[in-house]
């Protein structure tokens, strides 16, 4: 019955969104063919309804997480990198590696009064702690509805803002693999104006695919909707089954766009990026980050 459910929500999705020429599973398809031609393993998520209250009632999680009916999120499901053998906690969370990149490619929300993309370390591994330790904390800024690059609303009601309007997110540590996937953007006729890089700072985090590696999380955040019947945007039926997650790899993509994750077939040159300037909280000099690594390896 859920399977049924979720192909409903695509034909419905595909309906309402097949008016927009911007993102087709002609130039997606595209998209990935011109990255493995880049030397890139690309493989499909999808982003998908985080259920809190339904997770904590079936024992996945330890609790709701603070939620708030009114600001519903949705998550990446993720498929394991190549040749990872380790497994992850859920299928939401994954491990990163430092030559990686996550994309997103789809649509921002109808009418909100805030929303945001954010990458969060989830569980680290300690070596006197048996277990992944939940950390649950952003590891940067967030794409959101203030400085979220995007381009023309799809729908006429919400014409000249940045609802329902295409938009690009590239989540990565790495600023070749940045590089190469932006021009292999523009190259099928995406263009600039809507791509938002999400870093991934690596001198943070202990990045990787081995059983001691962090493991991460990207959610979306979409906070009162202004017409209530909206809220549909966010909400899909539940990824569980008598207790199990039933949603597992392949992924495929939704209403919402398409996930990919991306991984070089072959070594190449890593540019790792450094710690992004913040948006200041404080005095805004976040500068000592970049010194994590050093201070970890004194005695």
């Amino acid at each position: 019955m859920k399977r049924l459910l979720v192909l409903l929500f695509v034909v419905l999705s595909t309906i309402v969104y097949c008016s927009d020429p911007y993102f087709t599973e002609e130039n997606v398809n595209l998209f990935i063919e011109q990255l493995e031609s880049e030397g890139f393993i690309v493989q499909q998520g999808t982003f998908y309804s985080f259920d809190m209250p339904d997770l904590f009632s079936n024992y996945i999680t330890p609790s709701c997480y603070g939620n708030n009916a009114d600001t519903p999120y949705c998550v990446y499901y993720m498929p394991p990198a190549p040749y990872q053998t380790v497994k992850n906690t859920f299928p939401f969370t994954f491990r990163l590696r430092e030559d990686e990149a996550v994309v997103f490619l789809g649509w921002t929300p109808p009418e909100v009064k805030y929303f945001s993309y954010e990458t969060l370390l989830m569980f680290r591994y300690l070596p006197y702690v048996e277990g992944p330790v939940r950390i649950f904390g952003g590891v940067g800024d967030t794409v959101n509805i203030t400085n979220v690059k995007a381009g023309d609303s799809i729908l006429e009601k919400t014409a000249g803002t940045v609802y329902n309007a295409p938009l690009i997110i590239i989540t990565t540590p790495d600023r070749n693999v940045d590089r190469i996937i932006r021009e292999t953007a523009r190259e099928v006729g995406f263009t600039e104006d809507i791509i938002n890089t999400d870093v991934v700072p690596s001198v943070l985090l202990n990045l990787g695919i081995e059983e001691d590696c962090d493991e991460l999380i990207i959610g979306a955040r979409f906070a009162f909707f202004n017409n209530p019947d909206d809220k549909a945007y966010a909400l899909d039926p539940s990824a569980l089954e008598d207790g199990e997650f039933w949603m597992k790899p392949p992924f495929s993509s939704n209403r919402r766009g398409w996930v990919l994750r991306v991984t070089p077939s072959e070594p190449i040159e890593t540019d790792p990026y450094p710690v992004p300037n913040l948006t200041p909280r404080d005095t805004g000099d976040y500068s000592e980050l970049n010194l994590k690594a050093t201070m970890d390896s004194l005695e």
